[in-house]
Parts: structure tokens; C-alpha cells; sequence
């Protein structure tokens, strides 16, 4: 009995073409080349954080794993973790107190996020 798998094959073709299509959008913002700490560094100097969330979600919805979706989503958390941090440092120009329960929860909050990253 033949197996008629196109239907299948088809729907694997075009998330294949979809995540494709994605990395090469990603990369117009950070070029492939580049080593993975520079790839880090790229994401959080970026002034175009809504494109890049918008890369996030977009690449959440590829049903097709992706290093790249993992690392840009990863990057993100990091960079607002980071801004998030700076506004209780003393000296910076919006700073304010932070509730000591607030900054440790931010502190285990880092201690995830640092077990997360790829650090080469």
C-alpha cells in the first residue's frame, strides 16, 4: 500500500522556510560570524529593543527549535535584568531604593539568568 506523505513533507518544507527566513532577518542585527560573547555584547547594545522583542516572539512561534530563539530570548531577559539593576545603583540618574526583599529576589533572578548563559 503506498504512503502518501506530501502533506507532511510540505508543512516540514515551510517552518524549514520560516525559521530560515527568521535567522536571516536576526541577522541583520547581529551577523552570524560573530563570536558568541560579541553576539551577546551586539544584542545588549542595541537601540532597537522592540524589533529584537519582536524576533523573540516571532521565533517562539516557529515550531522548530533554534539555538538562536534560546539566545536572543536569553540576551533580552539579561538586558533588562541589567537595566532593572542599574536603576538601584547609587549615581545613576532615575535611582531609587529597592525593598531588601526586592533586591534579593533580583539577585536570585541573576543567579538564574548567569546559569543560563553560555559563556565561553
Amino acid at each position: 500500500m503506498p504512503l502518501d506523505l506530501s502533506e507532511w513533507v510540505d508543512k516540514l518544507e515551510s517552518r524549514a522556510r520560516m525559521a530560515r527566513q527568521w535567522i536571516l532577518e536576526l541577522e541583520t542585527y547581529v551577523p552570524r560570524r560573530e563570536p558568541f560573547s560579541e553576539w551577546m555584547k551586539t544584542i545588549r547594545t542595541s537601540n532597537d529593543e522592540n524589533r529584537l522583542q519582536d524576533l523573540a516572539c516571532e521565533g517562539a512561534r516557529i515550531p522548530v527549535e533554534m539555538n538562536h530563539v534560546k539566545m536572543l530570548q536569553l540576551e533580552l531577559e539579561a538586558k533588562n535584568w541589567s537595566a532593572k539593576a542599574r536603576r538601584w545603583t547609587p549615581g545613576c540618574e532615575d535611582s531609587k531604593k529597592g525593598k531588601l526583599e526586592d533586591l534579593r529576589e533580583h539577585l536570585r533572578k541573576g543567579q538564574a539568568l548567569r546559569s543560563r548563559l553560555l559563556i565561553e
